[in-house]
C-alpha cells in the first residue's frame, strides 16, 4: 500500500512536471516566436537605418556638390563685384571728368560768343566806316571835278597823252550824277549774308538805304554851293566848252586822281575779306 501511495505520488509528480513542461514549452514556443518577430523588427529596422544612412550619405554628397558649386559661384561674384567697383570707379572718374570738360566747354563758348559779339560790333563798325569812307570819297570827287570845271583845267601844249573820249564823258557825267554807294553794300552784304544773321542783315539794309538817302542829299548841296560859288567868283559862262577846244587833261591831274569804281570797288573787297577772314577764325575756334 505504502509502494503504491508512492507509486501513485510519484505518477501526480510526473503528471504535474509533464503539464509544467509542456507549459514551458508553450512559453518557449512563444518566447521563440516573439524572439523571430523582434529579430525580423530589427532587420526591418536595421535595412531601414540603412535606407537612411545611405540617403543621408547621398543628400550629404549632393550638398557637399551645392556648397563647393555655392562657394565657387561666390567666388566667381567677388570677382565680378570687384570689377564692377572698378568699372564703376572708374566710370566715376570719367564722368568727373567729361564734367570738368563740359565746364570748360561752356567756359570757352561764353568766351567765344563774347568774342563773336564783339567781332561783329567791330564788323558794323567797320561797314559804317566804309560808308562814310565812300560818302567822303564821292564828296572829294565830286568838289574835285567842280574844282576842275571851275579853273577850266586844260591839257599842256606838249602833252602827248590823249585820253579817250569816253573817259571824258564819264568824269563829265560823274561829276554831276548821283554817286552809287549801293555797289559796297550790296558787296558787303553779299560776303557777310553767310556769316551774320537776319538781324544784321536788316541792319545793313537799313544802313545802306540811309547811306543812300544822304548821299543824294550831300550830292545836291554840293551841286547848289558849287554853283553859288561859280556864280560868285566870276560870270557864268553862257556856252558849255567842248570836249575836243578843252583839250586833253594834263598828267598829274589825270594820274593824281583814282575813279570812284575802283577805290569804291578796292574798299569792298578790303572791308568783305574783313568779315570773312573773322567768321573763318571765329568758326574754327567754336569747332
Amino acid at each position: 500500500m505504502r509502494l503504491e501511495s508512492n507509486v501513485e505520488e510519484r505518477d501526480a509528480e510526473i503528471a504535474k512536471y509533464s503539464s509544467r513542461v509542456v507549459k514551458q514549452e508553450k512559453e518557449i514556443e512563444t518566447l521563440r516566436e516573439r524572439l523571430s518577430s523582434i529579430n525580423r523588427e530589427h532587420q526591418r529596422v536595421i535595412s531601414k537605418q540603412e535606407r537612411a544612412l545611405q540617403a543621408a550619405s547621398q543628400h550629404d554628397g549632393e550638398t557637399t556638390k551645392q556648397l563647393k558649386n555655392l562657394l565657387e559661384h561666390q567666388g566667381e561674384q567677388n570677382v565680378e563685384l570687384q570689377t564692377n567697383k572698378e568699372k564703376v570707379n572708374n566710370l566715376q572718374t570719367e564722368v568727373e571728368r567729361l564734367r570738368r570738360q563740359v565746364h570748360t566747354l561752356q567756359q570757352e563758348s561764353a568766351d567765344k560768343e563774347v568774342k563773336i559779339v564783339q567781332l561783329s560790333k567791330k564788323h558794323e563798325s567797320a561797314v559804317e566806316d566804309l560808308v562814310g569812307l565812300n560818302q567822303a570819297l564821292d564828296s572829294k570827287q565830286m568838289e574835285l571835278e567842280l574844282v576842275k570845271r571851275r579853273h577850266g583845267v586844260r591839257g599842256t601844249g606838249g602833252s602827248t597823252s590823249t585820253p579817250a573820249p569816253s573817259r571824258v564823258s564819264h568824269c563829265d557825267s560823274a561829276a554831276f550824277s548821283t554817286p552809287s554807294t549801293s555797289r559796297p553794300s550790296s558787296v558787303i552784304s553779299n560776303s557777310d549774308r553767310e556769316s551774320t544773321g537776319p538781324a544784321t542783315l536788316t541792319k545793313e539794309r537799313k544802313l545802306s538805304s540811309d547811306s543812300l538817302t544822304k548821299t543824294n542829299m550831300l550830292s545836291k548841296s554840293t551841286r547848289v554851293n558849287g554853283s553859288a560859288t561859280t556864280g560868285a567868283m566870276g560870270p557864268p559862262s553862257t556856252t558849255k566848252p567842248r570836249l575836243s577846244s578843252m583839250g586833253p587833261p594834263r598828267n598829274r591831274m589825270s594820274m593824281g586822281t583814282p575813279t570812284p569804281a575802283a577805290r569804291i570797288s578796292s574798299l569792298s573787297r578790303s572791308a568783305s575779306a574783313k568779315p570773312a577772314s573773322a567768321t573763318t577764325s571765329s568758326s574754327a575756334a567754336i569747332h
